[in-house]
């Protein structure tokens, strides 16, 4: 588990602006959160229900895709009934001068399925093909 923030990595004078705590776990959740602090008290349980609900979503997400392209509804799942799970919790801070900051940099998520919930703040902007999408 980590927190880390990055309002003061510059690159020419703009900087990226976010606060995160990071979750790194085995799945199915075990000894991987033994280091994990003892409070707040019901920190495993939760994250650990909400890493089930989500992997639930994303592997009925993936049965659909599959059942659309006419696919086996395994054809994603290999051996995806453990592994490892990283959970970014992020915190976009009011910026007292919003001409400086980028939000975070361009880059790609190397998973195989990337569930965002989004917030208040607009700006989710996705490259597909070359074309902007912005959400």
């Amino acid at each position: 588990m980590w927190l880390f923030s990055s309002t003061t990595y510059e690159t020419g004078g703009e900087r990226y602006w976010r606060d995160c705590l990071r979750f790194a776990y085995d799945f199915p959740v075990g000894n991987s959160t033994k280091d994990w602090p003892d409070k707040p008290q019901r920190l495993r349980e939760v994250v650990e229900n909400f890493t089930l609900l989500a992997r639930g979503l994303a592997m009925e997400l993936l049965w659909l895709l599959c059942e659309g392209m006419g696919l086996p509804l395994d054809y994603f799942e290999g051996d995806l009934r453990g592994g490892y799970v990283t959970l970014d919790i992020n915190h976009y801070p009011p910026c007292p001068n919003p001409s400086i900051t980028l939000g975070l940099p361009p880059h790609c998520d190397r998973y195989l399925i990337a569930i965002l919930l989004p917030g208040r703040v607009p700006g989710l902007e996705v490259v597909y093909r070359g074309r902007l999408d912005q959400g």
